[in-house]
């Protein structure tokens, strides 16, 4: 995806260009942001063939969207109502993509398990939550505790759909069990 370079979306706020505006990003700028936001996190991924597989990809993939909007000033506007369009947008994108990549990733996990969609949209409403709370909290928490917070919800969520069924558990057992 090939969008506004940082610099442009850094320049949009500005202390000066803020003040014009209240104090508040607009939609522009928050478009601008989530598309730079979206680049970032794809230059910091390593790929499907990442060392450590799909859970490193995945750890380095959130930690660079958890530093990238805790550090930028539109980070905790990013979660304010007026946003409310453009963040569930954004929430869906993510989702999607990391649903994606988490079926691409899961060669032994089973149909009879929750779809890697339905897992992938409730870690990234949690990880939008776990960043919403601390960033409207005074002080905020150091950064790299919300990195490793967020990142533990995002992997406990879809950590199940990659796991294997239990040894001597068959198919038809299993699903009668929790069908």
């Amino acid at each position: 995806m090939t969008t506004q370079p940082v610099e442009y979306v850094n320049a949009l706020a500005s202390p000066e260009r803020l003040t014009e505006q209240g104090g508040q990003p607009g939609s522009e700028e928050l478009a601008a942001f989530l598309a730079a936001l979206t680049d970032a996190v794809e230059a910091a991924d390593p790929g499907p063939a990442a060392p450590g597989g799909w859970e490193q990809r995945e750890r380095l993939r959130t930690a660079t969207w958890v530093r990238q909007v805790y550090d930028h000033p539109f980070g905790a506007a990013l979660f304010a109502p007026p946003a409310g369009a453009l963040a569930r947008e954004a929430q869906r994108v993510q989702a999607a993509e990391l649903g994606f990549r988490t079926d691409v990733g899961r060669a032994r996990a089973h149909s009879v398990r929750q779809s890697c969609g339905l897992r992938a949209v409730a870690a990234v409403a949690a990880l939008w939550a776990v960043c919403a709370d601390a960033l409207a909290r005074t002080p905020r928490p150091p950064r790299e505790r919300l990195v490793e917070d967020a990142w533990s919800i995002v992997r406990g969520t879809i950590r199940p759909a990659l796991a294997p069924f239990p040894p001597g558990s068959g198919t038809d057992a299993f699903r009668a069990r929790n069908w």
